[in-house]
Protein backbone atom coordinates (compact mmCIF):
# COMPACT_ATOMS: atom_id res chain seq x y z
CA UNK A 1 0.00 0.00 0.00
CA UNK A 2 3.25 2.22 0.47
CA UNK A 3 4.17 2.41 -3.12
CA UNK A 4 0.67 3.13 -4.53
CA UNK A 5 0.56 6.15 -1.59
CA UNK A 6 -2.02 4.42 0.38
CA UNK A 7 -0.56 3.69 3.11
CA UNK A 8 -2.80 6.21 5.63
CA UNK A 9 -5.73 4.10 4.02
CA UNK A 10 -5.03 0.53 5.08
CA UNK A 11 -8.04 0.23 7.49
CA UNK A 12 -10.63 2.01 5.25
CA UNK A 13 -13.18 0.09 3.22
CA UNK A 14 -13.83 0.45 -0.80
CA UNK A 15 -16.48 3.09 -0.19
CA UNK A 16 -14.59 5.52 1.74
CA UNK A 17 -11.92 5.39 -1.45
CA UNK A 18 -12.16 7.98 -3.84
CA UNK A 19 -12.09 6.86 -7.62
CA UNK A 20 -8.00 7.18 -7.93
CA UNK A 21 -7.59 5.39 -4.56
CA UNK A 22 -9.70 2.69 -5.52
CA UNK A 23 -7.71 2.26 -9.01
CA UNK A 24 -4.88 2.16 -7.04
CA UNK A 25 -5.82 -0.08 -4.66
CA UNK A 26 -6.65 -2.54 -7.64
CA UNK A 27 -3.58 -2.33 -9.02
CA UNK A 28 -1.52 -2.91 -6.08
CA UNK A 29 -4.02 -5.94 -5.66
CA UNK A 30 -2.69 -7.29 -8.89
CA UNK A 31 0.65 -6.93 -8.41
CA UNK A 32 1.01 -8.17 -5.35
CA UNK A 33 1.00 -12.26 -6.24
CA UNK A 34 3.74 -11.36 -8.83
CA UNK A 35 2.35 -12.56 -12.16
CA UNK A 36 3.71 -13.65 -15.35
CA UNK A 37 1.94 -11.35 -17.40
CA UNK A 38 0.03 -7.86 -16.09
CA UNK A 39 -2.61 -6.29 -18.28
CA UNK A 40 -3.08 -2.69 -17.33
CA UNK A 41 -6.15 -1.66 -19.01
CA UNK A 42 -6.16 2.49 -18.14
CA UNK A 43 -4.01 2.17 -15.25
CA UNK A 44 -4.13 5.76 -15.13
CA UNK A 45 -7.17 7.05 -16.54
CA UNK A 46 -8.63 8.72 -12.66
CA UNK A 47 -4.40 9.53 -11.44
CA UNK A 48 -3.10 13.01 -11.42
CA UNK A 49 0.27 13.74 -12.29
CA UNK A 50 2.11 12.80 -9.23
CA UNK A 51 0.22 8.95 -9.11
CA UNK A 52 0.33 8.66 -12.75
CA UNK A 53 4.72 8.59 -12.49
CA UNK A 54 4.20 6.24 -9.32
CA UNK A 55 2.02 3.60 -10.90
CA UNK A 56 3.63 3.61 -14.18
CA UNK A 57 6.72 3.22 -11.71
CA UNK A 58 5.18 0.64 -10.30
CA UNK A 59 3.76 -1.68 -13.24
CA UNK A 60 7.38 -1.53 -14.79
CA UNK A 61 9.30 -2.36 -11.50
CA UNK A 62 7.18 -5.32 -10.56
CA UNK A 63 7.28 -5.87 -14.66
CA UNK A 64 11.23 -6.24 -14.52
CA UNK A 65 11.56 -8.00 -10.74
CA UNK A 66 9.35 -10.96 -11.77
CA UNK A 67 10.35 -11.06 -15.51
CA UNK A 68 6.91 -10.28 -16.34
CA UNK A 69 5.21 -9.13 -19.45
CA UNK A 70 3.40 -5.59 -19.27
CA UNK A 71 0.96 -4.25 -21.26
CA UNK A 72 -0.70 -1.73 -20.71
CA UNK A 73 -3.73 -0.48 -22.72
CA UNK A 74 -4.64 3.57 -22.72
CA UNK A 75 -5.56 6.53 -24.41
CA UNK A 76 -3.42 8.95 -21.94
CA UNK A 77 -0.82 10.75 -23.81
CA UNK A 78 1.42 10.85 -20.21
CA UNK A 79 2.30 7.64 -20.52
CA UNK A 80 3.84 7.78 -24.45
CA UNK A 81 7.17 8.58 -23.30
CA UNK A 82 7.72 6.20 -20.70
CA UNK A 83 8.02 2.78 -23.08
CA UNK A 84 9.95 2.34 -26.42
CA UNK A 85 7.31 0.01 -27.72
CA UNK A 86 4.00 0.96 -28.84
CA UNK A 87 0.76 -0.02 -31.05
CA UNK A 88 -1.08 2.26 -32.29
CA UNK A 89 -4.40 1.77 -33.35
Amino acid sequence: MEQVGLEHKINSKPNELSQGEQQRAAIALAVVKTPSIILADEPTSSLDDVNCKRITNLLKEQAASTKAQLIIITHDQRLKSQFNKSVTL
